[in-house]
């Protein structure tokens, strides 16, 4: 044989070898992205689910089964509210969703540990995390002012040096939408030293008695128990709180959903590295915690210096992936499932309202978004009359309006080419100080890839609302 021949076979086994390589890369991008979409997605939707009807632990009941020990870890209250989970140090850390929120809001982070969560939480109840999030508990029944309204005034006065006053974020959803969500109520009107009855048409949101309008002011002339007092009188001498969710009112917590978020796709991203098994529960146990671990940081190479059996790591930084807090506890802001890399510091959630009219023609394709299609209706616009026509309300003037919520939510994320041959040619290629030997992103104008890119941005949007 030639040496001509020999050299020509060369380099079109390598030319073969490059283009099944990149075949290969492109077949298996398909189930990648799947498994993003669902990753991402379910994430999102569930955070926000448990944001919303987690507000249940303000309720009556919550209070009389386990009083005001929302901090509670050990016990069985804890099943009865949202958790969040994060892996810290190989070890798992589980609290209150919305003492973990809290801690994040604070600190910039999770817990490290289950002692650094439970030292944080002591002390903290039901009520602290209602004044976090909507504002001051109190109570106005005692105030001479209202005399004429409540003679027998023995309410919550526990509560009455407070001041009632709404959170800054709390107000400012108020004051843009939520003041726009109404019903009809029948308040006690003053009279002289006594009062009347009176049915007016108020913001339904008044009914949680902070003070976000004149009529929670204790000189209104129309007033009701619920306007003036924070907490409210349950069964048993307990003490419950109304809620946006309680009152039929979308509002979203962005406090709380954020953190949510992130425990969520942290959880995903784990799960999806568990994938062994054994005869032995213990040992299944044991591999899984491995598993779940091995998500710290990017995705291992498929690539080696000459002579070395450890793989080649990515360019970052600083050189691991890795950011150390709190001592030598390494704290990853990159978790990879095996195929994605996503870089946690970077995702951002937006929460933005809408007032919709779901009677409204126009709206039809929002209308279904949120209430879902009509089985076998090949016309998706008729949905909006057909709510209308089924309306059984006995008041005219309520309509067909509701706040709507769009929550969209963005991460930047890696997806690094899995065959070794295409590692070795990004490594021998690039320059770049922060390489995740991802796949480029493509310039339709120039077409060419993009020679700078780093990274791509996966972005979800949703839309939710409360409706009767």
């Amino acid at each position: 044989m030639k040496l001509r021949n020999i050299f020509t076979i060369i380099v079109l086994n390598v030319f073969l070898l490059g283009m099944v390589s990149l075949f290969q890369e492109y077949t298996s991008l398909r189930s990648t992205l799947q498994q993003l979409n669902t990753t991402i997605d379910l994430s999102v939707d569930r955070a926000i689910s448990n944001t919303m009807s987690s507000e249940e632990m303000f309720s009556d009941k919550f209070n009389t089964l386990v009083s005001s020990e929302a901090s509670s870890y050990k016990d069985s209250s804890k099943y009865l509210y949202a958790t969040l989970k994060v892996m810290r140090g190989g070890k798992w850390v589980t609290g209150n969703m919305y003492i973990m929120s809290m801690f994040y809001q604070q600190k910039g982070r999770f817990p490290n540990s289950q002692n650094e969560y439970a030292t944080y939480s002591n002390g903290i109840t039901t009520e602290t995390i209602y004044e976090w999030l909507f504002g001051d508990i109190a109570s106005d029944y005692n105030s001479s002012s209202l005399s004429w309204a409540f003679s027998n005034q023995n309410g919550t006065g526990v509560f009455s040096n407070a001041s009632r006053q709404p959170t800054q974020n709390f107000i400012a959803f108020y004051a843009n939408v939520g003041e726009a969500a109404t019903s009809y109520a029948t308040l006690q009107q003053k009279a002289g030293s006594t009062w009347v009855t009176s049915t007016d048409e108020i913001s339904t949101l008044l009914q949680m008695g902070l003070k976000l309008d004149p009529l929670n002011s204790v000189t209104s002339t129309k007033t009701t128990k619920n306007f003036v007092s924070v907490a409210k009188n349950g069964y048993s001498d307990s003490v419950y709180y109304l809620t946006p969710y309680s009152l039929g009112v979308t509002y979203i917590p962005y406090e709380v959903l954020k953190p949510s978020v992130l425990s969520n796709i942290e959880q995903m991203i784990r799960f999806n590295k568990s994938k062994s098994f054994t005869t032995s529960l213990t040992d299944t146990a044991s591999i899984s915690m491995q598993d779940y671990a091995s998500a710290d940081g990017c995705v291992p190479l498929a690539l080696y210096d000459l002579g070395s059996n450890v793989p080649k790591e990515h360019k970052t930084p600083d050189d691991t992936g890795s950011y150390v807090t709190n001592g030598n506890l390494k704290v990853t802001d990159i978790l990879n499932d095996g195929k994605v890399e996503y870089d946690m510091s970077t995702l951002q959630v937006k929460v933005d309202y809408f007032f919709v009219d779901f009677y409204d023609q126009n709206n039809w394709q929002v209308v279904n978004y949120i209430k879902g299609s009509i089985p076998y209706e090949t016309d998706l616009t008729q949905l909006p009359g057909k709510l209308a026509a089924t309306d059984t309300t006995s008041n005219p003037d309520l309509t067909g309006m509701h706040i709507v919520a769009k929550v969209s939510v963005r991460v930047k994320i890696h997806i690094p080419y899995q065959s070794s041959v295409m590692q070795w040619f990004v490594d021998a290629t690039s320059e770049a100080a922060d390489e995740h030997y991802d796949i480029k992103m493509w310039n339709p104008d120039s077409n060419s890839i993009v020679q700078n890119s780093d990274g791509l941005w996966y972005e979800y949007s949703t839309y939710v609302a409360i409706s009767r």
